[in-house]
Parts: structure tokens; sequence; C-alpha cells
């Protein structure tokens, strides 16, 4: 029977739990779902690996060996088999390449490996997983704290990337372990302490639309325990908002990342408020693409040109992990990928709130896995919930809400040791295929190039869209013959952490480069030759509209991108941020953007935004639809 102080229950005898797995596997387990909660990344030689890669890595093999040794089995969700499965080959179909083959693998790792996973540990090894999910929270709360007293903001990124990515992954982690903690709480004592602990785990959410979400989660979940659990998690909130009373600069760095719409211009946290213009110009660019997006990896590479009207990243630089989940998806892999990515979410909210109220002790698990769904729903209209750390925690409530109860489930499957190499191996066939079949050659850039607004020719260009102009009203004119390609052996001058150094494989043998793990510009401040770069002069003889293009070479999705500042005095755009790893490859400045080049001289900067690039030329056209190949020569 349930009480005043108990988890919803049924009378009925739950269905009997399997054998506990030996205690190596609940330790290896449990650092793994720790080692989850982080973007740490141990190497990224072609294709990044992180400490959580690893950590699930040794406690999947692990439970491998048990299941055969025991010859055991796992229940599966069969709607996650279908996802999995839909991601593959829409990855495929799109023909992603290289690129979109190590996202798909990745996803094969989150959605197939993680849930197999984490299934597992929650029927066998509860208190290990809640455990491993309890320590990884307490560790990003002890490193984000000083940062939320000393430094609030962008930089309260715990042992993530980016305070997005920290906040997603503590609402969603946050929802899923309150009802054990709850369980847990059985004296005031203790109560207490969970109260303070979900205090100080949202003050490190340091993201307004995130904490709104989260604060709903921890509300809902609190109601829908016990008595004790509402008053704690109604205190908890309070608490919250009563410290933000007496901190205003933090109340105000919420308050300017609450909305998702324009208030004020770009300059007015527009990197945040801007979430609602990557969700439009994705869905643009998925009505394009409708069956199979344009290709896992290649969201960056292909989104600029749908910007049109609206505020455009390339000219105003996006905080890290707020883009749209739902438009990165639906432009990626397509509207019937997405549409099966929210039938299996809605599947598994149901699924596992229905469970939560009809199983005895493992109650807990379903209802923390379905209200962690419901806030990662919810977050991904502002972020992507595939995101390193964050995706563990979707796999996570998937395999919780989906959790048979007192009887088995119609939405699982069980999955013993050959069913689990057979999906493992069609799965790895998909990837092997995307890998080796060659990229599509899409419109790219310049598919709605017709329909983008242009400056008259007695008009002045915006100040952020090209050099600066000479005296006078030169008339800009695209000129087809004029083709400056620039040598990394040019620079004028290049400075710390930027250095020149030998490739065989690049113009004339030369690169500049950054070197990984060498440093980034500080959080907040301009791009500058201070904080690393390089500079080159282009002597124009008349006026010229340009398009401007960087041969680069990255280390992977953590060094993939620079700065490019077209002229001095003008600001400097982002170039990159694409899935193309350790091959040389051609990018534009600025998507469909053109540039006018003055008479005279013209000094372009590349600048440092992340470690492990490299560039070898920059290529300057008047034959705008011109598309470069190779090394170039003029």
């Amino acid at each position: 029977m349930s009480g005043p102080d108990q988890l919803p229950v049924d009378a009925s005898t739950a269905m009997e739990a399997p054998a506990p797995p030996p205690r190596w596997l609940c330790t290896v387990g449990a650092v793994a779902i720790a080692a989850t909660a982080s973007q740490l990344v141990v190497f990224s030689k072609g294709a990044t690996v992180t400490l959580a890669d690893l950590g699930v890595g040794l406690a999947f093999a692990g439970m491998l060996f048990i299941l055969w040794r025991r010859k055991d089995t796992v229940a599966f969700p069969l709607p996650l088999l279908a996802l999995t499965g839909m991601y593959a080959l829409a990855a495929l179909c799109a023909r992603s390449g290289r690129g979109g083959a190590i996202e798909t693998a990745q996803r094969v790792e989150q959605l197939f490996c993680g849930i197999l996973l984490f299934s597992f540990l929650a029927r066998r090894a509860q208190n290990w997983l809640v455990g491993g999910v309890t320590a990884g929270l307490a560790i990003n709360v002890l490193v984000a704290l000083p940062k939320v007293f000393s430094d609030f903001g962008p930089n309260v990124t715990g042992l993530f990337d980016s305070r997005m990515a920290l906040g997603f992954y503590l609402v969603a982690a946050l929802c899923w372990s309150l009802p054990h903690w709850w369980q847990w709480a059985t004296t005031h004592l203790r109560a207490a302490i969970c109260a303070l602990a979900i205090t100080f785990a949202l003050a490190c959410v340091a993201h307004g639309q995130m904490l709104l979400i989260g604060v709903v989660g921890v509300l809902c979940l609190g109601f829908s325990c016990t008595k004790r659990a509402a008053i704690g998690s109604a205190l908890a909130v309070a608490l919250l908002f009563l410290s933000l009373a007496f901190s205003p600069e933090r109340a105000k760095t919420l308050s300017e990342s609450l909305s998702p719409f324009s208030a004020g211009g770009i300059q007015q946290a527009g990197e945040t408020k801007q979430a609602h213009a990557e969700l439009v110009a994705a869905t643009r660019m998925a009505r394009d693409y409708p069956w199979f997006g344009v290709g896992a990896g290649h969201y960056q590479q292909h989104i600029g040109p749908y910007y049109r009207e609206l505020p455009n990243p390339n000219v105003n630089a996006v905080e890290r992990d707020t883009q749209a989940g739902y438009g990165i998806l639906a432009g990626t892999m397509g509207f019937t990928t997405l549409a099966v990515f929210v039938v299996v979410m809605l599947l598994a909210i149901t699924s596992g709130l229905r469970a939560a109220h009809g199983t005895d002790a493992s109650a807990a698990v379903p209802l923390g896995g379905a209200v962690a769904l419901l806030v990662i729903a919810l977050g991904s209209v502002v972020s992507d919930p595939f995101v390193r750390g964050v995706g563990w925690y979707l796999a996570l409530g998937f395999a919780s809400a989906f959790m048979p109860g007192k009887t088995p489930s119609g939405l699982s499957t069980p999955l013993g040791i050959p069913k689990v190499i057979a999906w493992g191996a069609a799965f790895g066939v998909l990837v092997v295929l995307t890998f080796l079949v060659p990229t599509s050659a899409k419109p790219q850039q310049f598919v709605h190039i017709v329909t983008v607004p242009t400056q008259p020719n007695n008009a002045p260009p915006p100040p952020d869209a090209a050099p600066a102009a000479t005296t006078g009203a030169p008339t800009f004119t695209a000129d087809i013959d004029f083709f400056r390609v620039i040598d990394a052996s040019e620079a004028t001058a290049f400075t710390a952490p930027m250095i020149a150094d030998k490739d065989p494989k690049a113009a004339k043998g030369m690169i500049l480069r950054i070197p990984d793990e060498k440093g980034k510009p500080p959080e907040g401040e301009e791009p500058d030759m201070k904080h690393g770069g390089a500079t080159f002069d282009v002597d124009v003889a008349k006026p010229v509209k340009c398009r401007v293009w960087v041969r680069t070479w990255w280390e992977g999705s953590c060094g993939n991108s620079m700065y490019v500042r077209p002229a001095e005095g003008t600001k400097a755009l982002v170039i990159g941020n694409d899935g193309t790893y350790e091959a040389w490859h051609w990018l534009p400045l600025g998507a469909d953007q053109t540039f006018d080049f003055p008479a005279g001289k013209t000094t372009i900067a590349v600048l440092n935004r992340e470690d492990g690039v490299r560039f070898d030329q920059i290529l300057i056209t008047g034959d705008l639809q011109y598309i470069p190949q190779g090394i170039e020569e003029e």
C-alpha cells in the first residue's frame, strides 16, 4: 500500500529480478556511468574518444561476458531498435561520408550499446547505477560551484565544454535521480540533504531556459512521489530563487538567456536568444531534403544559406551547444527520422509513467526515466540531446522508462548474446557502408543564393559582411578573372600559439597550425592576434565582389573552426564547425556571403578559435560559383 511517505505502488508482486552481476562488474558499471557525466577527451586522432567512451566500453564488454557465461538476456526496447536503425539508414541514404559514419557510430554507441548496458544495470544493480549517477552529479557541482560564486555565466561549465551542455546534463541527471533520492529520504534529515543537493545542482545551471526546464522537472517529480518529496522540492526551489534575490548579477545573467526570442538586437545575449532562428533555418533546410536530410555530420556545412533574413551565427558567433536539437535532427536526418524520434520519446514517457504506478520496489526507475525524457524533450528545443555527455542520459532515460514492470512489456524484447551480435553487426554494416559511399555533391552553400537579400550598388555594405570601403562610393562587381590564391608561406606575420610547420600534402609543403591542447582564446574576448593568428596582404587593382575560401584540416569535433577577419576593422567570422576530420578540404567564409574588396591593399587575418586546426591556402575569387578542389594555383 502507498502511504504519505512512499512512492505510488501496486499491491501485486513485481516481476522477479534476475541474479545480480558480480561486484567487479557493478563497480565498473558505476564508474562508467559517473564518467558519462563529462565531455573529457582522452584523445582525438581521427575520431574523438572520451573518458565516457572508454568507461562504457569496458562495462559493456563486462556485461557481454556475464551474459555469455550465464546464458542470460537483457530486455531491450523495440522502439529503440527502430530508431537506431532509422538513424543509420538515413545517414547512409543521405550519403553522409566519413564524418557522417563517425557520428552514426556514436549514435549506435549511445542508443544500442548504452541502452543495453543501462537496462542491464537498472534490473540487476540498481543501487550501483544510482550511485554512479549521483557521483557524476556531485563531481560536476563541486567543480562548477566556484565559478557560480565568482564568474557566473558562460564559464560555469563543470566537466563539460559549455554552460548549456552542463545545464542540460544537470537537469536530466537530477530528474532521473530524484525518485531514488526521495525513496532514501525516510527521515527529515535525509529530506533536508536532498533539498540542499537539489538547490546546489540547480544553482550550477547558468542558462535561464535550462534552469526553467529543470525547475519544472524537479517540482513535477516532487509532487509525483511523496508529501515529504513535494515539500522538499518546493523548499529547494524557493531557496534557489531566494539566493538569486541576493545576487542580482546571477539573476540578470539568467534572465538574459531565458527567452529563445531576440529582444533588442544581437548584442543583448544574442547567442542565447537566437535558438528560434536556428530552428527556423534548420526547418527550411529540412524542407529541401525531407526524407534523409543533408546527412549526419553536415549540419554546419549547409545551414548558413537558410538563415536568409535571420541573424546568422556566421556573423554573430553562437554560444556552443545552443543549436536546436529538433532542427539538427530534421536537417541532417530528415523529417522521417525526426518523426520516429518524437514518437519513440512519447512512447517512452507514457510507458515510464504507467510502469511507475504499476510496480513496487522498481517504481523509481521508470518514473525517473520518464521525467528525465520529458525535460530532455523540452530542452531539445534549444540544445542538442545527442551532444556528448547529455546523449548518455537520453539513453539512460530510454532504458529506464521502457524497463519491464511486474509483467513483461510488449515494447521490449529479450536479447541474448547471439541477438546482440546480430543487431550490432547489422548496425555496423550500415556504418561501414556510410563510410565507404562517397559524400553526395549537394548544392551546399549556394542552394538559396538567389533569395538572399543583396545590397544595391549605391548602398553601403553591411559592416559585418565586407571589408571597409575606401573613400567615395566605388561600384563592386564580381569579376570571374579575379582569382587570388594565398599560401601559408605568404603570411606577413603570425603569433603563438599558431606555428609554421611542414606537411608534404599541403600547398608548397607548408602549413600554419595551432597544435592540439595549446590554448584557446579567453572566454568573452574578441578574436585578436594576441591570442594567436596570422595575417596576409591582398593587393586588388579595382573594386571587386568576391567569395573567400580557406583550405583547412581539423583534428576533430573539438578542433574544427577558426576565425577569419576579411579586413582590418571588420568583425571576425567563424569558418568551420563541419564534420570532416583529418582531411584537407575547402570551406567558404560566411556561407553565402560575398565580400567587397576596395582597390589597394587589404589585410586578411586568420585567428585562433580552437586548437587542433591547420590551414595552408586562402582563395579570393570573383567567380561566385567557383568551388575550389585540392591544392589551387593561380
